[in-house]
Parts: C-alpha cells; sequence; structure tokens
C-alpha cells in the first residue's frame, strides 16, 4: 500500500488549538470542505478520518472540532477502534 507520510500544507495541516487534529482542504462546487482526521501512531502511513466539516466564514463549526477531538482521545486509548479499509 502505497501514502504520504505527512501531505503538503497546502492541503492538510494541524489545526490551531486541537492537539493532533490535521485538517484537509477539499474544494467541490465553491464549498470549502474539511474532512478532519490524525496521522497513525504506530502504523506508518496512515491517516484516520474523525469528523466532517464545511468552512464557512474561515470558521469550522465547533461541534465538528470537539467531535473530532473526542474521537481522537478514543483513538489514543483503545487503537483498535479504528479499522484498516482496504480498496
Amino acid at each position: 500500500m502505497e501514502g504520504v507520510t505527512r501531505w503538503p500544507e497546502k492541503w492538510a495541516s494541524d489545526y490551531k488549538g486541537y492537539d493532533g487534529i490535521v485538517e484537509l482542504r477539499v474544494t467541490f462546487n465553491k464549498v470549502q470542505y474539511r474532512p478532519l482526521g490524525m496521522y497513525g501512531k504506530h502504523e506508518r502511513r496512515s491517516f484516520v478520518l474523525l469528523a466532517g466539516a464545511i468552512e464557512k466564514n474561515r470558521k469550522l463549526p465547533k461541534s465538528a472540532l470537539k467531535a473530532a477531538a473526542d474521537r481522537r482521545d478514543q483513538l489514543l486509548e483503545e487503537p483498535d477502534r479504528a479499522k484498516r479499509y482496504e480498496f
């Protein structure tokens, strides 16, 4: 399986104020989609999607950020909760 260790800053970056949460930047039909996730701790070249959001007025909904942070904390405590997707 091929992958990247870290995506370029243009497409993904750490979200300020939310430790370990990475914001992906996807634009389609003038909508700013922002999947939120984290890089895998133990498995090289893995990325876990935690929540989805849509950016409005340069901000993400706090509920999506909280959900991503809560799920990240859960995964750090129970890493087996995440399953590898093969495609």
